[in-house]
């Protein structure tokens, strides 16, 4: 059908879509400047559509319901009463062993370090407290 005239409007928008889809099987060819303007504008409109309708779909798709944010607020709160409660246990066994180390003996060549060790440890509840 090489240079033949799309007299039937379903051969026009048969030509349409396999324009927007890229596909051109060139069974259908538009003759003439304003047949391939009507093409062009059509391919152009009508694969600005699909996207449009496919990124509403996507957005959709990925936009979190508050029932999620839910879950999300729950598990987030969760994870950090545990990191608190672990970072208050390690306070409270730096803090006995450093007591036991100035109350038993002399001062041992960690003591320095376990100081700044208690020092992070506050520092790290501090920074959890404000999270």
């Amino acid at each position: 059908m090489a240079n033949a005239d799309l007299a039937e409007y379903v051969d026009a928008l048969w030509l349409v879509v396999v324009t927007i889809v890229t596909v051109g099987y060139g069974d259908c060819v538009v003759v003439g400047f304003p047949g391939r303007l009507c093409v062009v504008l059509g391919g152009v409109v009508g694969g600005a559509a699909i996207c449009s309708m496919c990124r509403v779909v996507v957005v959709g798709a990925l936009t979190i319901t508050p029932n999620e944010r839910d879950v999300i607020d729950i598990i987030t709160e969760r994870t950090q009463t545990t990191e608190r409660r672990s970072v208050a246990v390690r306070l409270i066994q730096a803090e006995w062993r450093r007591y036991k180390a100035m109350t038993v003996g002399p001062p041992t060549d960690g003591l320095p370090s376990r100081r700044d060790g208690v020092a992070f440890t506050v520092h790290k509840a501090n920074v959890l407290k404000f999270k």
